[in-house]
């Protein structure tokens, strides 16, 4: 279904929609144009190295800021200033993600993001009871309706931001076959064994993925 000329939903999203088995997840890509202008997660990692050390050739992201932070980087700290830049502001799309949703009750999205946008648009939209979770506090799939921010939010604890390699903090939202611990609705694609598989790249994604 041809939305704009841009945007074009495909039928399986939408059948997904209607039968209330839709779950949206986001990436990075959803915060990087105007008036939000955040940067991807490899542009996030330069920012935060400064030039202090050289990212090995193939090297994963997450990887590069474990050792960045063993080497003394304020790594999250500087996550928190470059991400909570206040003259950064929700997109059209992050308000169209939100609208795709037919009531509030059925609104399901996961984000790899540590910005506050998609809260901002809820906020605004005066979403009083849906439910929003952070990192490390996830919740059970067959629950599962509301907000999830997978990697933690720059508004709650920074320690619970996930944000390298570190094993410790990884096991705070991943399990022993590295897949998150939340479960998606019955009905969608995921819903056999009810989990998300993470990509193992914090803030990765550069875009929106659905399941339905």
């Amino acid at each position: 279904m041809l939305i704009t000329q841009n945007v074009n939903l495909p039928d399986d999203l939408l059948n997904a929609q209607i039968e209330n088995n839709l779950v949206i997840f986001v990436g990075a890509g959803v915060s990087k144009g105007p008036p939000s202008n955040l940067p991807g997660f490899q542009a996030l990692a330069d920012a935060i190295n400064a030039g202090m050390l050289e990212q090995a050739e193939e090297e994963p992201i997450d990887r590069f800021l474990g050792r960045l932070e063993k080497n003394g980087a304020p790594v999250r700290q500087r996550i928190k200033k470059i991400i909570g830049n206040p003259e950064s502001k929700p997109t059209d799309l992050h308000k169209f993600i939100l609208s795709i949703f037919q009531n509030e009750s059925d609104i399901r999205i996961v984000t790899t993001n540590f910005d506050r946008h998609l809260t901002t648009v809820i906020d605004e939209q005066d979403f009083s009871s849906l439910n929003t979770f952070y990192a490390p506090a996830l919740p059970l799939g067959r629950d599962f309706s509301g907000l999830i921010y997978l990697h933690g939010s720059i508004d709650k604890r920074l320690e619970d931001l996930v944000t390298t390699d570190s094993g410790t903090e990884l096991s705070a939202v991943t399990g022993a076959d590295g897949k998150a611990t939340i479960a998606i609705p019955e009905g969608s694609a995921e819903a056999e064994d009810r989990s998300f598989a993470s990509d193992g790249c914090p803030g990765g994604d550069d875009g929106v993925r659905t399941a339905g």
